[in-house]
């Protein structure tokens, strides 16, 4: 079994990778990579595309981490990505603008919000929601 293996999440026949990239240590907040130090925008860019290259296609991000510094750090990073390669999945009923900054390549505005962003997604960049039962 490799980290690349995908599996589907439940009868979805959606597949993502058993290895995911959690985005809080991605966000520049507590508890970063390194306790030591925050972790830079541009070496979180850089981790993601990495993981993409390596195969993981599995990314969660939400609006809490890092204020949303998380979801700026990703549309950044997938910026260019063709769709199919990932799936992002992030807590559904939470505020983000994260697809229309992969859309218009710019960061996401603190001011804008999704008030429904778990069903009311972009063909951009879609998002998987996750609960737990």
């Amino acid at each position: 079994m490799r980290a690349t293996d995908t599996v589907e999440v439940g009868r979805t026949g959606l597949r993502v990778t058993r290895l995911g990239l959690g985005g809080v240590a991605l966000s520049g907040a507590p508890p970063a990579t390194d306790p030591e130090r925050a972790t830079a925008e541009k070496e979180a860019v850089a981790l993601i595309q990495r993981s993409l290259a390596l195969g993981v296609n599995y990314l969660d991000t939400a609006p809490m981490y890092g204020v949303g510094e998380s979801e700026a750090r990703y549309g950044e990073a997938l910026r260019g990505v063709p769709r199919e390669r990932y799936v992002l999945s992030r807590p559904p009923g939470r505020s983000t603008s994260v697809r229309r900054a992969c859309a218009s390549h710019s960061r996401p505005r603190s001011d804008v919000s999704d008030s429904n962003a778990s069903t009311s997604c972009s063909s951009t960049i879609p998002t998987t929601t996750t609960s737990k039962r």
